[in-house]
Order: structure tokens, then sequence, then C-alpha cells
């Protein structure tokens, strides 16, 4: 699951500053003597470049509004940003990781509905990619502002292509397969390659069962066993069926860290994954010489249609419940995320896609390769992560059925009909 894969990178640079400042925070109005308003905001990317870039912006609107001042906190750990907020020790304002919190956050009274801000401010919400605003809704009500949108899609190693002699990406999900299969490399016995693992670098159930034309909510009813689902789940379980659970499973345990050259992309021991826009530069940083491409994810012959098919997700711009400052935290995230030269640096930056539809072009922009996500999250294909109050249970809940009918414990039937059950279960306690 893509969410897993931004926090991932997101850990990648953590800035562990900022955690041990969370008692310092209060929902008390800051105000200095000469009447400015200090804001704090706590942001989920870490330390390195992004905090330096993300600094760089909050001092140019400092100097640009000297009635407020904000400053940011790396804090990533959503158990204390909860704590914090049910405490009434909220911060001002919070960039999140993804969208994944935001349906629990929203049905707990931690965050506040940002529509009427939105509205007032006159922010022109058709400036941003459609999509990035449905993933920030919840029961008809916008709960954060899109920011540095991001997406999966088909990544592959050119050179292992070249050496199979495959000439262009797969147009279908068949194709997908056939191709997997001549890169596959098994020697004594032993898997040494890979052409596509369904289950790695993380979960992709979710977006292939949209694949396959199924669904996981309708409403608040669960619909996980819909056969669609079911499918999906018995064409990622082929792949374990093929080659042996035990010795998929050992092979995966020999990759390095993920977004190294000693995972099993950049090293060469996985020729495809279902994953995002970030591994063009990943890849390029720690494989100078490798030759990624990318192409819409293919869908099965019969529904070509769905071709391209990914969700959409961002890092929302959030205000949480009993700020003290609401009107002024919104100031800022109105300017943030309406400043197209931000948006565009930011998104060269850390290799997401600008949540506004027109920014500065860069020569990332015009890569073909990111030029596939971008074209995938204006596609009909985007779909939004469920956004539900149990979305993060959720999302365990659903790896783990994954987990089980992949390694053969349960079939892939079984397995999603106990989550259809478990999930309704845990949708009537939150009601």
């Amino acid at each position: 699951m893509l969410s897993t894969h931004r926090t991932i990178r997101s850990l990648l640079t953590l800035c562990a500053v900022g955690v041990l400042l969370l008692g310092s925070t209060a929902a008390a109005p800051r105000r200095s003597a000469r009447g400015v308003v200090n804001l704090v905001m706590w942001q989920q990317w870490g330390g390195g470049h992004e905090k330096v870039t993300l600094d760089k912006y909050i001092a140019v609107f400092n100097r640009t509004h000297p009635a407020i001042h904000v400053s940011e906190i790396a804090v990533t750990d959503n158990t204390k940003i909860v704590t914090a907020i049910s405490g009434g020790r909220p911060p001002d304002l919070m960039d999140l990781g993804s969208t994944q919190v935001i349906g629990q956050w929203a049905h707990d009274g931690l965050l506040q509905p940002l529509d009427a801000l939105i509205s007032a401010s006159h922010i022109k919400t058709t400036d941003f990619v459609p999509a990035g605003w449905k993933a920030v809704t919840f029961e008809g009500k916008r709960w954060g502002v899109p920011f540095m949108n991001f997406n999966i899609g088909l990544v592959y190693n050119k050179a292992l292509f070249k050496s199979a002699s495959i000439t262009h990406a797969p147009g279908t999900l068949e194709e997908l397969d056939a191709d997997a299969a001549k890169l596959t490399v098994i020697k004594g016995g032993r898997i040494q390659r890979m052409g596509f693992i369904p289950n790695y670098p993380g979960s992709i159930l979710q977006t292939a069962a949209w694949l396959f034309g199924g669904e996981w909510f309708n409403g608040t009813t669960s619909t996980a066993a819909n056969p669609a689902n079911v499918r999906a789940l018995q064409w990622e379980s082929s792949y374990y069926k093929k080659y042996g659970p035990a010795a998929v499973t050992r092979f995966i345990s020999g990759f390095g860290q993920y977004l190294t050259a000693a995972d099993g992309f950049e090293s060469g021991k996985v020729a495809m994954m279902y994953d995002g826009e970030w591994n063009i530069a990943f890849a390029k940083e720690n494989v100078p010489s490798f030759q990624l491409g990318a192409a819409p994810f293919p869908a099965p012959a019969a529904l070509a249609g769905r071709t391209g098919t990914s969700y959409l997700d961002t890092n929302p711009q959030v205000i949480p419940a009993g700020a003290a400052h609401p009107n002024e935290s919104f100031e800022f995230i109105k300017w943030e995320t309406t400043n197209p030269q931000l948006a565009s640096e930011f998104a060269t930056l850390v290799v997401n896609l600008p949540h506004l539809k027109d920014v500065p072009p860069t020569p990332l922009f015009k890569d073909p390769n990111f030029r596939v996500f971008v074209a995938e999250a204006n596609g009909p294909n985007a779909h939004q992560q469920p956004i539900t109050p149990i979305s993060a249970q959720f999302q365990t809940n659903l790896g783990n059925a994954e987990q089980a009918a992949l390694l053969g414990k349960s079939t892939p039937s079984q397995a999603l009909s106990a989550l259809q059950a478990l999930t309704q279960q845990e949708l009537k306690s939150r009601r």
C-alpha cells in the first residue's frame, strides 16, 4: 500500500527533534507582545532536503505576513499527535504524510472541518487536481487541503527487459504475467530473480482489486468479499503458487532496505514493481547506471479500460481540534497550497506530483516516466483510498488477509470473507 511507501520514505529522513518538544505546544493563544500570532506546525516530512525547503518557504511567508510567524517541528508519531490533541495541547496546524488517518481522526473529533475556511478564503478549488480534494473528503466535509500528491504505476528495469528480448512495457495483465515469467531466473532450485512480486515492496491488493473492477466499501458496508476482489487476490496468489510460498519469502528476505541500491528493484533482483514516481529519483541517485522505465499498470485484457488504475493520495494540510488560531493557520495553508512556485520546487525535490494543475515547469516534469504518473493522477482511474473511521486498522487487516492467501494459509475467498466480517464488526463498533 502506497501510504506504507510514503511512510517509509518519510522515515528515511526522519528528524528526531520535535518529539521532545511536544509538551511545549499548548492550545492557549500564542501572541507576542507586538501582537504577532505565533503558529507551530507539526510536519511529517521529517528532516533532510524536505525540511530545508519547507523552512525556506516558511521564512518567505513570515517576511510577507508580519502579523503571523510560523515555525515547524517534525513529529511523525501519530500516537503522540493523538495524545497531544486529546489532551488539549494541539499544534496550530499539521502537514500529514497521507490521508490514511483522516477518517478516524475526523470521526473522533480530532480535526476541524475546513469547508467554511475554504469558502471564506476564496481558494480556487478548480486550480487543484480534482482527485486531491476527494482524498481529503469524509462524510461530505473537507478535512484538509491537498499538498504534494502521489500515486503508483508500473516501474521496470529496461536493461533486464532488453536482456530478455522484451521490447516494450506490457499492455495487458496477461502480457505482464508472460513477461514476468521470461524475466524470472531460477538456478539450483533457488530463485535468483523474479520478474514481478505482487506484494513487493508492499501490499498492492487494494489497488489491484480496482484493476479487476472491485470495491472495498459501499457506504458504511464492507464489500471485501466482492468477487472482483477475490479474483485480484487469486491473481496475486498465482505467483506464490507457481514458485512456492517458502521460496518467494526466502528470496524477499535477502533484499536490502527499500529505496536503496540493495533493495529488490535497484539491485536487479526484481524486474517490475507496482510502485510510485519517487523511484525515478531514488534509482538514479543510488544506481546511476540504472535504466528505469514507467508505464500505466496494465489491466486484464477483458478490462482494458482500467489500465492505469492507481490510487491518488496527498499530504493533507489540516487544523486540529482545539487549535487556538484557525484563521491565521488557514491563512498559511492557503498561501502554501496555492503557491505555484512552491508546488513546483517541492514536487521536484521529493519527486511527488504537484497538487496544482498549473505550475512552473522543471526538467522533471518533462521526464516521460514522470509524465506517466501525472497522466494517471488526472485520468479516470485515479481512486482514493477508503476514508472511514477505521481506515488505518483496515489497511493492517487487509495486509494480513493478503498475506494469509499468498502463504497458502487461506484461500483468497476465505481470506476476504473473513476480512469482510471483521471490517463490518469494527465499523459497527465505531458508530
